[in-house]
């Protein structure tokens, strides 16, 4: 796990901070991630359990995650592996949040998104 606590990063890709902000909810599994990553996308990010667990993997090791256990479900299903966001990986979250905030003002997008203009 990395030591430094620095938020300082180049921009997330979407699924990367999707799966921040479907953490700071609360800890969760695989499937369920993907299907809030799908709700809170309207669809348009739809991953394969391979590619998630490839992302998984990769915030693991960088320190933004972490396991939070495994625990059986109540139906008598397998077993699943729990994520938690750690310290780092709410900075991180919340560093991206304020950074898109900041493009989207500065941008001033009102005539892309059909608001009226001054």
């Amino acid at each position: 796990m990395p030591t430094s606590h620095s938020t300082e990063h180049p921009p997330l890709a979407a699924v990367d901070f999707l799966v921040l902000v479907c953490l700071l909810q609360e800890d969760s599994y695989g499937y369920k991630i993907v299907q809030n990553i799908r709700e809170r996308s309207d669809g348009q990010i739809n991953l394969l359990p391979g590619n998630l667990y490839s992302v998984l993997g990769r915030m693991e090791k960088s320190g933004w995650i972490e396991r939070s256990g495994r625990r059986v479900p109540g139906d008598g299903g397998r077993p699943r592996s729990y994520y938690r966001i750690s310290t780092l990986g709410r900075d991180i979250a919340v560093a991206e949040a304020r950074r898109l905030t900041q493009l989207v003002e500065t941008a001033d997008v009102r005539e892309l998104v059909g608001e009226p203009t001054r």
